[in-house]
This record gives structure tokens, C-alpha cells and sequence, in this order.
């Protein structure tokens, strides 16, 4: 559990400075890094891929995070 949120918060910041999100503060931060795990993995294991260890985690997660963050500006703008 705790790993998780770990890899929620790590890759939620990466997600945020790649995508230039000027908003959002510490829980934002969580919401898109853990949504951003659940899309990561879900379109990795579509292709059929699996990512196994921390860092491949984080990169699945920050993956995922990009796509969400795309997404939703694309329907809040």
C-alpha cells in the first residue's frame, strides 16, 4: 500500500512537469499519479506487456498519468 502511493506520488509530479500543469497542489498530485497507474496498466496490458519492479511501475505510471492529464484537458478546455 505504501509503495503504491509512492509510485502515485512520484509519478503524478512527473506526469504534472511533462504535461506543464501549472495547478494543483499535494492530493491532485495523488488523485492523477494512482488514476494514472490504472490507465498506465490498462493500456500496457492491452498491448500485452507487464511491468514488473519499481521503476517499471513508475514508468507505466507516469505513462498512464500523461494519458489522463491529456484527456482531461482535452474535455475541460
Amino acid at each position: 500500500m505504501l509503495t503504491s502511493l509512492v509510485i502515485g506520488i512520484v509519478s503524478g509530479w512527473i506526469a504534472g512537469k511533462i504535461m506543464d500543469v501549472k495547478k494543483g497542489g499535494f492530493i491532485r498530485t495523488i488523485i492523477t499519479g494512482i488514476a494514472g497507474s490504472f490507465v498506465g496498466s490498462a493500456v500496457i496490458s492491452l498491448v500485452g506487456f507487464h511491468a514488473y519492479g519499481f521503476l517499471a511501475n513508475v514508468i507505466v505510471s507516469v505513462f498512464g498519468a500523461c494519458i489522463f492529464l491529456f484527456v482531461a484537458k482535452k474535455i475541460f478546455k
